[in-house]
């Protein structure tokens, strides 16, 4: 049985592409929305996080 090797770590340029990475030109900042009538029924303070509101329609795309 071999022991796979490990992957070097990655270098902090390597990470900050990563993170200023834009993935999709449509994709925008989806906004918090507060909801208060479900805020008032549970007894907290609710956000939504308003991924409807995507060009795509679909799942929060990283970095938006």
């Amino acid at each position: 049985m071999t022991t796979p090797t490990p992957e070097p770590a990655p270098t902090s340029d390597y990470l900050q592409r990563i993170l200023t990475a834009r993935v999709y030109d449509l994709a925008v900042e989806s906004p918090l929305e507060f909801a208060p009538s479900l805020s008032e029924r549970i007894g907290a303070d609710v956000w939504l996080k308003r991924e409807d509101t995507q060009s795509v329609h679909s799942f929060k795309v990283r970095g938006a």
